[in-house]
């Protein structure tokens, strides 16, 4: 599963990349903090930041799932002292 999860973040992060550059949507003053910006800002030529914002909250997601599961892989491991479906299925019965 955790496979199958990065192979989707880097597919979308991979589809979010421009080529020719393409910065972060920061605008740098030349002087100071409140002038007023003289050059054209072209959105083109920004990333579009959802798909990275998307995919860092899929990664959160993903490492939660991923402790829970190993947390109720260690609950099963001291209960039946095995992780052999088999064996706690005998148990179990």
């Amino acid at each position: 599963m955790t496979i199958f999860q990065t192979s989707i973040i880097l597919f979308f992060v991979s589809t979010a990349y421009k080529k020719g550059g393409a910065t972060l949507p920061i605008i740098e003053h030349a002087h100071g903090h409140g002038e007023h910006v003289s050059h054209a800002i072209e959105a083109s030529s920004y990333i579009n930041p959802l798909p990275h914002v998307l995919m860092l909250t899929a990664i959160v997601v993903m490492v939660a799932t991923l402790g829970v599961a190993l947390a109720i892989v260690i609950k099963i491991y001291k209960r039946y002292n095995t992780l052999e479906e088999d064996e706690i299925l005998k148990a179990i019965k």
